[in-house]
């Protein structure tokens, strides 16, 4: 969750601060209950605004928008297999300036960089993500059909290929150094960082590809 939060954040989604400490002291009746690794998420608080309630994938302001199809593909570009609304959160913003007044987030994004299957799928396995590409075909040479196997493919049937583009653009900007401070943030091995990122650059490269594939802008 720590890495793919900052992936969306570096390319324009709202998330809340979250960070992942490999060592924490904890006080109370549960302090050895605790694991010794420990992902925090801090309360906003007054000044940046509070949860109050959650979205639904399928009823929210933006569907059909360019920006919630691409998070849609987003979602399946890392492989995330637990898209549920409980996980969706509202930020009611007390001091926007020129923000908006709600920010609508895709928290818990933990179930990612592995394998999408439902029930449960796996997550940080970088044998797994290796295994998925980005896209089966395209349809009429205007919708594409995703290499996915959870639930909720319905959210899929009106992504086009110039809203993979979109999003795949937008990814593409992101540099290999923020990649790897990205997964760093969560802690993982360098090799299996490496592994993770190559896929996943290889996935938005399957959307570059679009644009030559079926004519679309250069």
């Amino acid at each position: 969750e720590v890495v793919a939060s900052r992936l969306l954040w570096a390319i324009g989604y709202h998330q809340p601060p979250t960070y992942l400490l490999i060592d924490y002291k904890l006080d109370g009746a549960k302090a050895d209950e605790m694991p010794l690794t420990g992902r925090f998420r801090p309360k906003l608080g007054k000044e940046l605004g509070d949860n109050i309630g959650d979205w639904s994938w399928h009823e929210n302001p933006f569907v059909g928008t360019r920006e919630f199809k691409g998070l849609v593909t987003l979602m399946v570009m890392i492989n995330n297999w637990d898209i549920k609304t409980s996980q969706n959160k509202i930020y009611e913003m007390v001091n926007p300036g020129d923000g908006p007044k709600r920010q609508y987030v895709v928290r818990d994004l933990g179930a990612a960089f592995g394998k999408t299957a439902w029930p449960v799928g796996t997550k940080s396995n970088p044998d797994d993500f290796e295994k998925q590409q980005l896209l089966k075909k395209i349809v009429n040479g205007r919708k594409v059909e995703f290499d996915y196997d959870a639930r909720h493919k319905e959210l899929f049937e009106d992504i086009t290929v110039d809203d993979v583009i979109w999003i795949s653009e937008l990814m593409n900007q992101i540099t290999p150094k923020q990649y790897a401070d990205a997964f760093r943030a969560g802690a993982y091995p360098d090799a299996t960082a490496e592994r993770l990122i190559s896929k996943l650059r290889a996935k938005v490269q399957e959307g570059l590809n679009l644009k030559t594939q079926t004519g679309r802008r250069q």
